[in-house]
């Protein structure tokens, strides 16, 4: 009777077992050089604009903001009560972003120097780098996926609008909170008692620091209702904590903003900086539609990139289909209805392609101009 040779001993810790802290911290230190070296790189790419000068809305927001400009109760007071934007009535309420930029021009004595805040913008875009990349090993389990994701997160060119423009501090807050808020509530499901409390607790500050830097941070309650709908984490009773714990900070927001915003006589904003505003329903949507097939360009292409798309840099859709720019929208639609029939198909063969879509059309809802029309 044969016997069977000795099997070489497995590297890998038998199936049910925790793995070793030895292999845990081997593990942990990997992913930290990882991600350390797109934010290395990063910094690299962006290096270069720390003397960018305070451009277009910076310098009104920024150098002309008298609140920012020496630390007092009354400044305080007034960052937490008034606008964002200190020289017109633009709707926007801000007041965590306009704190920051306060840190950057009292307390750090940047004052009129630049350098300082784009320091500050590109250290918070390397926290979303760590992000991106914690999220890429969550939903691809791999960490050459993870590290393409981050890669292309902090590398791609059309960045340089939230990073190298010092008030894009407000889109990296945005997504700083939205992005946090989704780690936390992962963590929280697979957690118990104190531990997912503090998850919990987590995330309703990440969505609080979004919504108060920037409104478009509501879209954490849809990137989290997706995130369970795709992948069906936990129990509906394990997850209504977060969903309350998303909730409260968007609700605070909303009605203070409509406080503070109660007094003022005209919100609408200008045909010059919106001119959907002044275009039929349908027609204002179809030109929407082809910002977002600009947007796709960028991603693919983004050698013809603008600092400020002023009125008709996109010239409204045009029913005739007469020009290139009416062909623009119509491809978009298009290209969008195409994602939405790969995102339906996907939900039951491949979850990650339908997150990834969702996510894509639901954190792009709120500036898309389809719901309702913004201030650009």
């Amino acid at each position: 009777m044969k016997t069977r040779p000795n099997k070489r001993p497995s590297s890998r810790e038998p199936p049910g077992k925790a793995p070793s802290p030895s292999i845990l911290k081997s593990a942990v230190a990997r992913h930290v050089l990882l991600a350390g070296a797109v934010i290395a790189v990063a910094f690299l790419a962006y290096s270069n604009s720390f003397d960018a000068p305070f451009l277009v809305d910076n310098d009104p927001i920024i150098l002309k903001d008298a609140r920012i400009q020496s630390v007092t109760p009354d400044h305080i007071r007034r960052i937490l009560t008034d606008q964002y934007w200190p020289l017109a009535v633009a709707g926007l309420y801000r007041p965590l972003a306009t704190l920051s930029f306060l840190f950057n021009y009292s307390i750090l004595g940047n004052g009129a120097n630049p350098a300082g805040y784009h320091w500050f913008n590109l250290i918070l875009h390397s926290i979303n780098i760590g992000l991106v990349y914690t999220l890429g090993l969550l939903l691809f389990e791999r960490a050459a996926a993870a590290l393409l994701l981050s890669a292309l997160w902090g590398l791609h060119p059309v960045q340089t609008e939230a990073v190298t423009n010092i008030i894009g501090r407000a889109d990296m807050l945005g997504a700083f909170g939205v992005l946090a808020a989704l780690l936390a509530h992962h963590k929280a499901l697979r957690s118990s008692g104190p531990r997912k409390a503090a998850w919990v607790g987590a995330a309703a500050l990440a969505v609080a620091i979004g919504m108060f830097s920037k409104e478009s941070a509501i879209v954490a309650i849809a990137v989290i209702g997706l995130y369970d709908i795709t992948f069906g984490q936990g129990s509906w009773r394990s997850r209504a904590p977060s969903y309350v714990a998303v909730l409260v900070p968007c609700l605070a927001f909303l009605y203070v903003r409509s406080r503070v915003f109660a007094d003022a006589a005209d919100l609408r904003f200008p045909f010059t900086d919106n001119p959907l505003t002044g275009a039929g329903f349908w027609t204002a949507r179809m030109t929407a539609v082809k910002v977002i097939g600009k947007y796709f360009g960028l991603w693919i292409w983004p050698a013809r990139q603008s600092f400020d798309y002023s009125f008709n840099e996109i010239p409204l859709f045009g029913w005739s289909l007469a020009t290139w720019e009416d062909w623009k929208a119509v491809i978009a639609l298009l290209a969008c209805a195409a994602l939405v029939i790969v995102a339906v198909r996907s939900f039951r063969g491949n979850k990650r392609v339908f997150y990834f879509i969702g996510f894509f059309f639901a954190t792009l809802s709120p500036a898309s101009n389809l719901i309702l029309l913004i201030g650009s």
